[in-house]
């Protein structure tokens, strides 16, 4: 149920992602990445406002568990990502763009408190923006990571398949995979626990329960994605990046 459910934000998300990249190619490519993630979220608008409806309804009218309905709505938003994600992976396979070549022998060492660290970054920037710009804000840095991890994976893939061969080249990307999802499902989390302060802070007085009930709801959800982010950050070390550089001897 829940998966034919995320079917629409995700096509709906890949064909705006397509048009973004169309539209930014033609009349933005000074500023062609933040043009595409601008346009995908300005696209995506109504129906964000209708996630944010539904999840609002299903809470409070009619009395489904916050967790229960939390768990649909950023599976929804996963779709999102992975809707922008897959049509930056169409885009890099026909518009057959000539990246810089790179010393794979030097790339995609990380330290594991490094890598966290700059992944924790990224959480606080885009829950700051989910705060400022609600869901617009969570899909604009959604955008964004889906536009860098397509194009940094795409090329990794193309330069692997010559040097390693197209089986271990595909092995790559597909022990690369996993920490991608969790790193988007735990920007996800905190982005919507921004979205929600966000819309209860103008919506209720300083101090009454109801802005309690959501603050405290909107801490755990802070905790419940710095927890996945942990997990993603293993996962990125010890499986993507390990399989990156036992498959290539290096």
């Amino acid at each position: 149920m829940m998966l034919r459910e995320s079917l629409k934000p995700f096509f709906i998300s890949f064909t705006f992602a397509l048009l973004s990249v169309w539209v930014a190619n033609k009349y933005f490519s000074e500023a062609r990445q933040m043009a595409i993630c601008a346009l995908t979220a300005l696209g995506l608008s109504t129906l964000l406002g209708q996630l944010l409806e539904s999840n609002r309804q299903a809470i409070w009218q009619e009395k489904i568990s916050p967790w229960i309905a939390n768990r649909k709505l950023a599976f929804e938003f996963i779709s999102i990502f992975l809707g922008i994600f897959f049509a930056a992976v169409v885009i890099e396979l026909i518009s057959n763009t000539q990246h810089t070549e790179l010393d794979l022998n030097a790339i995609y060492r990380n330290k594991i408190v490094a890598l966290f660290g700059h992944n924790l970054n990224v959480l606080i920037i885009g829950t700051a923006l989910a705060v400022v710009y609600r869901a617009g804000g969570l899909v604009l840095i959604l955008s964004w990571n889906a536009l860098h991890w397509a194009e940094a994976i795409f090329s990794y893939i193309k330069q692997l398949k010559d040097q390693v061969g197209l089986s271990d080249a595909a092995i790559i990307f597909t022990s690369i995979l996993p920490h991608l999802f969790l790193e988007a499902l735990s920007y996800v989390i905190a982005g919507l626990a921004g979205v929600f302060i966000s819309i209860a802070i103008l919506k209720y007085e300083f101090g009454s329960a109801e802005l309690r009930r959501v603050s405290i709801a909107c801490l755990t959800l802070i905790g419940v994605a710095v927890g996945v982010l942990v997990i993603a950050t293993a996962t990125e070390v010890y499986l993507g990046q390990a399989v990156f550089h036992a498959l290539r001897g290096s």
